[in-house]
């Protein structure tokens, strides 16, 4: 089910333009936007003709209820998130800000040989950081 779907989008250089739920928005260098992806067009447009960024999709129906189970003083529940986030329709932006920026600079440039592991944990991270 796609109400079941959350994104998470990151965006590092250029621009990048959707519709989301009737509105545009626009991700520059930095941002973040958590979007519900049953409501977000599927046509993206790319106003600088220049753009690169990471997007995380989420789904519930295969995401484990507790993602930080083992860490006792960590809780974060991915669907708590998208109820956060997502349940008005419209999502969230989240404009850049050093704390985005030192989660998501480490993604651009994992080594190969442990990018399945490091990705879980940074992902984990990004996680806490929304719950607060």
């Amino acid at each position: 089910m796609a109400d079941n779907i959350f994104e998470i989008t990151h965006c590092s250089e250029g621009r990048l333009e959707y519709d989301l739920n009737g509105n545009y928005c626009y991700l520059m260098p930095g941002d973040l936007a958590v979007t519900q992806t049953n409501k977000v067009s599927t046509v993206t447009r790319f106003p600088m003709k220049h753009y690169h960024g990471i997007t995380i999709k989420i789904d519930l129906n295969h995401t484990p209820h507790c993602l930080s189970c083992f860490l006792e003083d960590v809780n974060v529940e991915p669907k708590e998130l998208k109820a956060k986030f997502c349940e008005s329709g419209h999502g969230f932006i989240v404009r850049s800000n050093p704390s985005i920026e030192h989660i998501f600079s480490e993604l651009y440039c994992i080594p190969e040989k442990i990018r399945h592991g490091y990705l879980k944990v940074k992902i984990l991270e990004l996680f806490l950081f929304l719950s607060v």
